[in-house]
């Protein structure tokens, strides 16, 4: 199956994927396009993919407006990331920490991902 291509990518976040024995490294690609209206409808959607990892592949999300719409996608990117075996293996990092900079809800994935006090920046 051909890869969908995003149009206008507004975005990237590139992580590092560290080999199963930790000896080399390798880019995942995080790329967010630019929220566009939905066909018939008054919503946006924001495409975004996930490029060099198991999780990889093309996704969207949707939103009332195009802030919501590309922060959700930010969102659900972070959600699969978040609960890839090889962020669960301690192998998938940005900027050699495993908090991935990317939005997520505590609620929704447990104890596996970064505590929200360590997702802002003061």
């Amino acid at each position: 199956m051909p890869k969908l291509r995003l149009r206008r990518i507004v975005a990237k976040r590139t992580l590092a994927l560290a080999s199963e024995s930790g000896d080399s490294l390798k880019n995942v690609v995080v790329s967010f396009s630019s929220p566009v209206r939905a066909t018939g409808s008054t919503d946006f959607v924001c495409h975004y993919r996930i490029d060099g990892s198991t999780c990889e592949g093309t996704r969207l999300a949707m939103g009332v407006d195009s802030v919501q719409a590309l922060f959700l996608a930010m969102a659900n990117a972070a959600s699969v990331l978040y609960t890839c075996e090889e962020f669960k293996a301690g192998r998938l990092t940005f900027l050699q920490e495993r908090n991935l900079g990317l939005p997520a809800f505590n609620n929704t994935f447990g104890e596996s991902i970064p505590a929200p006090k360590d997702l802002f920046v003061a």
